[in-house]
């Protein structure tokens, strides 16, 4: 009596947890989007122009580089002409460095405002004596450039067939998929 006691007990139990499993294991039920490459598709490399923002000084043209030493004080002038052929316009700066008479070395900076397809003059006064001779460096205004450069990108192409494929899957599966 005692041994059908358990049997029953066990049965009462087990059944509905086998069945349980059967459902969750075996049977399709869920309809999952099939997160695979679509039968038949192939992977196409293409190349895609990117617009690229780059930095670029103004173009510019030094139209002459001269000094006028005065005769009667102890001074000099010292200018550099520059041409502006870009299309935009900007302050242009020039560092001047001046090599005196008397051995010394002194830097100036001086800077001009250009319109574009114009040219100014950029001009110093040094009082420090007489000049011998002066080099000179040029400081373009910058502006933004946009560049394209090809870019090499790939893709799934599918043959005929519609995007959204789906496939039969149990419940067990599904829940692995998105959870496990």
């Amino acid at each position: 009596m005692e041994s059908n006691r358990i049997i029953k007990r066990f049965a009462v139990i087990s059944i509905p947890l086998i069945a349980a499993c059967l459902v969750v294991f075996l049977v399709p039920i869920v309809i999952a989007p099939d997160t695979g490459q679509l039968p038949g598709a192939t992977i196409e490399a293409y190349c895609q122009e990117e617009p690229l923002s780059i930095v670029v000084p103004l173009e510019y043209e030094v139209i002459e580089a001269k000094y006028l030493n005065r005769f009667w004080f102890a001074g000099s002038d010292v200018w550099v002409t520059i041409g502006n052929p870009d299309t935009n316009s900007g302050d242009f700066s020039v560092e001047f460095e001046l090599f005196g008479a008397d051995g010394a070395v002194k830097t100036m900076t001086a800077s001009e405002y250009i319109e574009a397809g114009q040219a100014a003059k950029v001009m110093i006064y040094h009082s420090g004596g007489h000049i011998v001779c002066f080099e000179y460096a040029v400081f373009p205004p910058l502006k933004n450039v946009i560049e394209y450069r090809e870019v090499t990108r790939t893709r799934e192409v599918a043959p005929d067939q519609q995007d959204n494929m789906v496939e039969r899957v149990t419940i067990f599966e599904y829940l692995a998929r998105h959870f496990g």
